[in-house]
């Protein structure tokens, strides 16, 4: 009887039955799965709409906090005596301690990159780079040759406006927030002058992007009736409207269509679990579907003992035989598998090190574990003296090599068309480059492997890497080391000739040389055994202790000519070197 119902249910009848059921319930999940899908769009629209108005509402907020800031900044200088004119032209040194001061307040704004103070009639303006510029200059750089004129009367006219609290001008993508001193000082005497505020449209995306993170459609921001980004945005019917607490801003935002919708959250574990059971259900209860219909054509083919197929039995042996084969050629395959994997890996490595890299390529190096995103990339090379030797050490020599890959830098190793070991290093900081440089050299040691390794090429750009390629800079392997160290000897040299400029920096070093400010100080301390700030100040007060020897040259002068523009702190700094003031050591000398 068992064998019967085996035979009716293999028949091409029950076959169909159970195609028919199983299609239409799984039709009707197919249905109810869209109509969840819309419910879990519109729900997302409604968590877009409502994370959007939670942005605008920061972006408003921390629009108008930086209004107070820089409020409460103009209202500082009007009240100091150090920002006054009177103050400004009593004294020759005063200027600097003018710009000094105005520099401190520069961490607390955001939103702005760049401000000035100018002073009425004044034909210069002191900034906020601590420098003094020509206004008209500066005016004809930002706003152009036909706008500078009519940002000049905007200032000009802001100087009296005592009513007002600031005055907004924009021209382009760049507008100035006006705040005449005169309204917040006690007394107007002397503060005929205004504080300006140079806010950009790039500078305000940055904010934003900082503050909330990048928004997917429009935005505009209104400062009264003044647009400060967005100039070419058009209000529709579906515009997200924000007006901060202070009134002062207002902001607009057309949020992109494609950003309602996101499989990633349609597709969540618990509507995948829900969306499994489901499928079983409906599978259950087709099959239990077609087994009830079929029952008359069972009972019918049992009557007169036919079937529609007539008998099938399945060979159990045999299926258990395929399925051990199968099993056995899955282990063989996977060490073809492993093999076939390396030699992959090791080849797109090859490909990049050589300037190969593409949109390509890169789509398969998550899959090889390949991962190059850095900002510095280079070939280390590694020439050995014993290469019979290094055979018993070619196929864990990638291995050990990547083991000296942390999260600062990525080493991968690769053989090149002269049998040399190469190294193919993604890094943050070029100095990098020379430490793994470093450690391969320690590994090779340890192996009792002599080599010669050398940075052979350095690169910004991952396409360039070769060292035929014109975007990277090559270094020959036997005169890496006599290169490095020639410039960090020429470094050295270039502080001690320039220690009295007071604009040196490390980051004109680093573009004189073409080298990061991180490998400076590295190479300063090689050179020196001191740090770039212990070398420095010393070269100022060896000068500094030179031209106090003449008592024709006052403290102020050698301050301004050992590289220092404040008196006091060039006090400070001989003091702390010498354990005595510059007048005394000159008394004792």
């Amino acid at each position: 009887m068992k064998d019967n119902n085996f035979r009716y249910f293999r028949s091409r009848a029950f076959r169909n039955y159970l195609f028919s059921f199983v299609g239409i319930f799984f039709i009707v999940l197919s249905l109810l799965c869209i109509v969840a899908m819309r419910y879990a769009a519109a729900n997302m629209e409604r968590e877009s709409i409502r994370l959007a108005e939670s942005k605008l509402h920061t972006i408003a907020e921390d629009m108008e906090s930086q209004t107070k800031v820089m409020r409460e900044m103009a209202a500082e200088v009007a009240r100091l005596q150090v920002f006054s004119r009177e103050y400004l032209e009593a004294g020759k040194y005063r200027e600097i301690e003018l710009l000094d001061r105005l520099v401190v307040y520069k961490q607390n704004i955001n939103i702005c990159e760049y401000y000035f103070l100018k002073f009425y009639d004044m034909k210069k303006i002191y900034t906020s780079a601590r420098t003094t510029k020509p206004i008209g200059i500066h005016l004809t750089e930002v706003f152009g040759k036909e706008g500078w004129e009519k940002a000049g009367e905007a200032i000009d006219d802001a100087v009296f406006q005592t009513d007002r609290m600031n005055i907004f001008y924009k021209q382009g993508e760049t507008g100035l927030l006006i705040y005449p001193l005169g309204t917040y000082a006690v007394s107007t005497i002397g503060r005929d002058g205004v504080l300006c505020f140079q806010i950009s449209e790039e500078g305000l995306k940055n904010r934003v992007e900082r503050i909330v993170g990048k928004m997917d459609g429009e935005l505009a921001i209104y400062y009264g009736e003044k647009c400060l980004l967005g100039g070419a945005f058009e209000k529709g019917q579906d515009t997200l409207v924000q007006v901060s607490q202070g009134g002062n801003y207002t902001i607009y935002f057309n949020m992109d269509e494609d950003s309602y919708f996101s499989w990633n959250n349609v597709l969540s574990p618990e509507i995948g679990v829900a969306f499994i059971g489901a499928f079983l259900l409906l599978g259950v209860l087709g099959v239990l579907g077609a087994c009830w219909n079929f029952k008359p054509l069972r009972k019918l083919a049992e009557k007169y003992r036919s079937t529609a197929e007539g008998d099938l039995t399945a060979d159990w042996d045999s299926i258990d035989a395929l399925i051990d084969s199968l099993w056995r050629g899955k282990e063989t395959n996977s060490k073809l598998v492993q093999i076939q994997y390396r030699m992959l890996r090791e080849q797109t490595i090859q490909l990049i090190a050589s300037g190969g890299y593409s949109d390509k390529v890169h789509e398969h190096m998550e899959l090889l574990n390949i991962k190059l995103e850095a900002a510095v990339f280079g070939i280390i090379k590694c020439i050995f003296d014993d290469r019979q030797k290094l055979g018993e050490y070619s196929d864990s020599m990638y291995r050990d090599v990547e083991d000296l890959s942390d999260d600062g830098i990525k080493l991968y190793a690769y053989w090149d068309s002269s049998g040399d070991l190469c190294v193919l290093a993604a890094a943050e900081e070029e100095y990098q480059l020379e430490e793994a440089a470093e450690l391969l050299q320690s590994l090779f040691e340890a192996k009792a492997l002599p080599a010669r390794v050398a940075v052979a090429t350095v690169s910004r750009d991952l396409k360039q890497i070769n060292q035929k390629a014109a975007g990277g800079r090559s270094v020959d392997v036997e005169k890496g080391s006599g290169r490095q160290n020639a410039t960090a000897r020429a470094a050295v040299e270039y502080i001690r000739a320039n220690c009295k400029d007071y604009n040196l920096s490390l980051d004109m070093i680093a573009q004189e040389f073409q080298i990061t400010s991180t490998y400076i100080c590295r190479i300063v301390k090689q050179q020196t055994g001191m740090s770039y700030k212990e070398y420095l100040t010393g070269l100022r007060m060896e000068e500094a202790k030179r031209l106090l020897a003449d008592p024709e040259i006052s403290v102020i002068d050698v301050c301004q000519q050992t590289g220092y523009n404040n008196v006091s702190h060039f006090i400070k700094v001989f003091q702390k070197y010498t354990g005595v003031t510059p007048a005394k050591y000159r008394d004792e000398q």
